[in-house]
């Protein structure tokens, strides 16, 4: 056998020696795969205003080829949306050996108009067919005859340098450093005097509305007296178009809270202008220095708030609402989604001082939230921007964050904090304040997004290797991989859940225990906003290899929560006097249009008694543990608030809902109490089902259906080991199956010290 695949290798290596011959010899194209996987993006113009090859030439893509042999672009694509990496083919074009290719963007003549790139600043992609993006990078702000262009051809960073479309890059010319500012960002009691300074020979222009500071800007002379200029007329906050009817929408003109901010750039002799340095004060504020305070400012206020910016409603949506209004109007800007807009900034994080300051990309966040003035935000830290894929500063611990989504909605957070140690994901959160090219724009929190990245850092998946599907969409992964999803539904359809067979092979392809962590929160804590395709996120990785969460099964995400909070809106509907007493279980939901029970994956597997015990005793037990009036109570106190909150929804949830669940379950069983204690809480835990519980006073207690048994495990502690269960059941067996009876059942675990004949007998 060995002998076997030696010769086949051999064999395999002279043809591919007998093709490259053949190429070299007769001059044909390469038309490998890896040919065409070494081309790199070398030069993007954005604002070209000369010829080149006798005729105009527009905004332009620069590829190299650097092989040795001429490549034909059979299956590469260009685009500026990462969305749609497909909008510009490529197939047809050729790239000599260690030559260039220019795509002209052009409209007319022959040329592509597939896209352009703007002159504020742009993504762009090379990809395959398959969507694997092959080289990106992230174009600057563009003066007129300048392009971004590679140090050296096909390699190295990137710079503003002039335009040399089709020949070697330009030497770029050094720009000066930025400016040094004399006292850092942060909060300040007093106004003071704030001095920059620049290398020798420079000057330094500045401003203080968060503009764009170029050599037209103030000059600086002397100290800058930084100040609280709260006072002030809103400058953005008082912007009209950021709504569809905004004749009829005039901005509070109530001047809002502001800090100071100063963008400031350093320019030589030659008209060379550094990168700008950006300070952002809060002078006299101190009621904000205990806060989480997030400040964005815009490279270029314009990507927001400009007649085109992505906060707006835009050119073309204007012209129609000013117009005649005929037909469908266009789709305003802020309704957009992708790459393409995104607008460039910087973050500042406080927490009483400077935490992070970090290049970040901005888009606008939600759905109908969109609609509102003051719209959310997605940030991110991109390698383009910042040289970190990664937020330098966790927000969340030490946990590495990719990007990062602004929400108000204080259910959201809370529902996913109790149960943050389930199966189902959650999305850590912290309250922020946050500011918004120098003025106050909202109190939000500040979550982790759903990512392949965020995917690594929680479950230590590759993330090239994730699958993930949002809202019956594919979000991350293949387009092939929609067929996995596919596959699962398919398998529904075409086996009965109720076989036992049937089931184990389902839980080959589902984290059940996951799927159920993610129904139970749901239903207990009433989001009838939910259905397989709205707020809904699973996952899983596409190969399966070693780890817990490699072994390729689907799992659940709990997301957008926030109906909690305003489900009351459809208490005459759900024929119920309160949100607590909503049978979630029963009712068409409000905004989904579906019941839970009509959730086909749910409606299949109710069918099986297994999967009916491991759901009723899991939600028992987040009834008892996760969403206890104990620990809700402690969770709402971080918040400064109590059981009250939001009609008494956790102090009267409990009394409806079990009943609900019973019924649902057909459970004809009494609803017993379990109570546990342990004689040492420092010789060792117990578990019960699938949580751990929290011992107050050193005991606990619980209320179980007595139609299934109820599990419990000791676990002892480093230097102890477990004597055995003493109270209603006696037993030396770490796990015991215990069945309820009328009247309860009590159970202590005692731990004792390891003596010598422990370790005697351990040797």
């Amino acid at each position: 056998m060995r002998k076997c695949v030696y010769g086949n290798a051999f064999r395999l290596a002279l043809f591919a020696l007998a093709l490259l011959l053949l190429c070299l010899l007769t001059g044909l194209y390469c038309l490998d795969d890896y040919c065409q996987h070494r081309v790199r993006l070398n030069e993007v113009c954005a604002n070209q205003d000369s010829s080149w090859q006798d005729g105009p030439l527009g905004d332009y893509i620069e590829l190299y080829n650097p092989g040795s042999l001429p490549c034909r672009l059979s299956k590469l694509y260009l685009s500026d949306d990462y969305e749609d990496l497909q909008k510009l083919p490529l197939a047809g074009r050729t790239i000599p050996a260690k030559g260039y290719l220019v795509v002209d963007l052009g409209e007319g003549d022959g040329r592509s108009s597939a896209f352009g790139i703007k002159s504020s600043g742009e993504a762009v992609y090379l990809s395959d067919s398959l969507g694997h993006i092959l080289d990106e990078v992230e174009s600057p702000r563009q003066e007129c005859n300048t392009s971004y262009s590679r140090r050296e051809d096909g390699a190295g960073g990137w710079a503003v340098a002039s335009c040399t479309p089709g020949e070697k890059n330009a030497a770029w010319e050094s720009a000066p450093s930025p400016p040094v500012f004399s006292k850092r960002s942060g909060f300040y009691s007093q106004s003071f005097s704030l001095s920059l300074t620049s290398e020798e020979g420079h000057d330094i222009y500045y401003t203080l509305d968060a503009s764009v500071p170029s050599v037209e800007s103030n000059k600086y002379s002397g100290e800058i007296l930084v100040e609280n200029v709260s006072d002030r007329e809103n400058i953005y906050s008082a912007v009209q178009r950021t709504v569809s009817d905004w004749k009829n929408d005039t901005p509070d003109p109530t001047p809002v809270d502001k800090a100071f901010v100063v963008r400031a750039i350093a320019a030589d002799a030659s008209g060379n202008c550094s990168e700008p340095s950006i300070g952002v004060y809060f002078v006299g504020m101190d009621g904000y220095k205990e806060k989480n305070v997030i400040s964005l400012v815009a490279d270029d206020p314009d990507d927001l708030f400009g007649e085109d910016g992505i906060y707006v409603t835009g050119k073309a949506y204007d012209r129609w609402y000013l117009g005649w209004q005929f037909g469908k109007n266009p789709v305003e800007n802020f309704l957009k989604h992708g790459r393409e807009f995104e607008a460039l900034g910087t973050l500042h994080w406080f927490q009483s001082r400077l935490e992070l300051e970090q290049k970040v990309g901005m888009r606008i966040q939600g759905s109908s939230s969109r609609l509102g003035r003051k719209k959310r935000f997605n940030v991110f830290a991109r390698k383009e921007y910042s040289g970190e894929r990664y937020f330098k500063k966790g927000f969340f611990g030490d946990k590495k964050t990719h990007s990062v989504t602004l929400r108000d909605s204080f259910a959201n957070v809370l529902c996913q904090e109790l149960v943050k140690d389930r199966a189902a994901a959650v999305q850590s959160a912290i309250p922020v304040t946050v500011f918004l090219n120098g003025e106050l724009w909202y109190d939000a929190y500040l979550h982790e997004r759903y990512d392949s990245r965020y995917l690594l850092n929680t479950y230590g998946v590759e993330k090239e290797n994730v699958v993930m599907i949002g809202d019956g969409f594919l979000k991350e992964g293949n387009s092939e991989d929609y067929a996995l999803y596919l596959k699962l539904y398919e398998f529904l359809a075409t086996h009965d859940l109720s076989e036992p067979e049937a089931y184990r092979e389902f839980t080959k392809m589902a984290d059940v225990q996951s799927y159920i962590d993610f129904l139970c929160a749901n239903l207990f804590l009433c989001n009838m906003d939910c259905s397989e395709t709205k707020n809904y996120n699973i996952w899983r990785v596409r190969e399966p290899g070693d780890g817990t969460y490699s072994d390729g099964r689907w799992r659940w995400m709990l997301y957008d929560m926030d109906n909690l909070e305003w489900n009351y809106l459809g208490l005459k509907k759900y024929r119920a006097t309160k949100a607590a007493a909503i049978n979630s279980f029963r009712r068409v939901m409000l905004t989904a249009g579906v019941s839970y029970r009509k959730h086909r994956i749910f409606a299949a597997l109710r069918k099986n008694k297994e999967f009916q015990r491991q759901f009723v005793l899991t939600f028992l037990d987040l009834v008892n543990e996760n969403f206890s009036k104990e620990t809700v109570s402690e969770a709402l106190l971080r918040y400064g608030k109590d059981l009250s909150w939001n009609g008494s929804f956790f102090a009267l949830r409990e009394k409806y809902i079990v009943p609900f669940m019973a019924k649902e379950f057909q459970l004809t069983g009494t609803l017993e109490e379990l109570t546990l204690s342990v004689n040492n809480e420092d010789g060792g835990s117990v578990l019960v089902n699938t949580i751990q519980p929290t011992f107050r006073n050193g005991t606990w207690s619980g209320s179980y259906y007595t139609d299934y048994p109820v599990t419990v495990r000791a676990k002892a502690k480093a230097g102890y080991r477990f004597a055995g269960w003493v109270g209603s059941v006696s037993s030396k067996k770490e796990k015991l199956s215990v069945s309820l009876s009328e009247g309860g059942v009590q159970l202590q675990a005692v731990f004792e010290k390891k003596g010598k004949e422990d370790e005697k007998e351990r040797q």
